[in-house]
């Protein structure tokens, strides 16, 4: 039987400072219901069952995404966090940050990630490249 591994990451999106994304394992058999998502993943599904259920907490976001044409008010969210990497044998630090449009244009859902050492300007250049970047119906 393959094994599949639900992680169930939970960055919140309440506007602070960046924070290392704390994790904890979640005991519990049966359907678990992740209440933020309204989803329920099940025990086992087909071939597959699930191992284990990670919690991440990441108290850290930031206010709204760059306006979007196409995107319904309020579906643009926008979140930063940091991670832990082991790079060549080292422990390295990297910051992140994502931003979702929900149903662009109704049929598409669109996500920016950029990564990078701390102290680079995630959220200037992600905004410079989504306002005058590629972008679904947009022509260059």
């Amino acid at each position: 039987m393959r094994i599949a591994t639900i992680l169930a990451a939970l960055p919140t999106l309440i506007a602070g400072a960046t924070a290392t994304a704390q994790s904890r394992l979640i005991e519990q058999s049966g359907p678990f219901r992740h209440v933020g998502s309204n989803t329920t993943f099940p025990e086992q599904f087909g071939d597959f069952a699930r191992a284990r259920i990670v919690r991440y907490d990441d108290p850290a976001g930031e206010a709204s995404a760059p306006a979007a044409s196409g995107v319904p008010s309020g579906l643009s969210h926008r979140a930063n966090y940091t991670f832990s990497l082991d790079l060549n044998g080292t422990p390295t630090t990297l910051q992140s940050q994502i931003v979702l449009y929900c149903y662009v244009g109704g049929n598409w859902f669109v996500k920016y990630r950029a990564s990078s050492v701390p102290g680079v300007d995630l959220a200037g250049s992600l905004t410079r490249f989504i306002t005058s970047g590629p972008w679904p119906g947009k022509k260059f």
